[in-house]
């Protein structure tokens, strides 16, 4: 892909900032056309799905370190109770929320009134 470096901080500045188009075209020095040309483009589509996953991936990280110290060291007994159920439903030890119970062996008894 040409002008990969442009295009990548154009994906940046769209994750990172508050800008409209026109301060994005002027920041990388293309026109507002060339923004729009890229962004239809399914090739920048993929290479943006792939910079915001990696984005996605790097902060995932940080917050999960940050949920751990929460859960260690938060002075809030309930603040650290609900990061330690937090990172346990993570790793996949939630609770049912729902429990199905089965009886069997009970005898109904109606009376029979006239």
């Amino acid at each position: 892909m040409k002008n990969r470096t442009k295009k990548e901080r154009l994906i940046m500045l769209e994750l990172t900032t508050n800008m409209n188009y026109q301060q994005m075209a002027k920041e990388l020095k293309v026109s507002e056309r060339t923004l729009y040309n890229w962004r239809k483009d399914p090739e920048f589509q993929t290479f943006k799905d792939k910079l915001v996953r990696e984005q996605f991936s790097d902060m995932a990280s940080k917050a999960l370190k940050s949920i751990f110290e929460l859960s260690q060291y938060a002075s809030s007994e309930l603040v650290r109770y609900q990061a330690s159920a937090d990172l346990l439903d993570r790793a996949g030890y939630k609770p049912t929320d729902k429990q199905d119970v089965n009886v069997t062996g009970l005898v109904s008894f109606h009376d029979d009134i006239d």
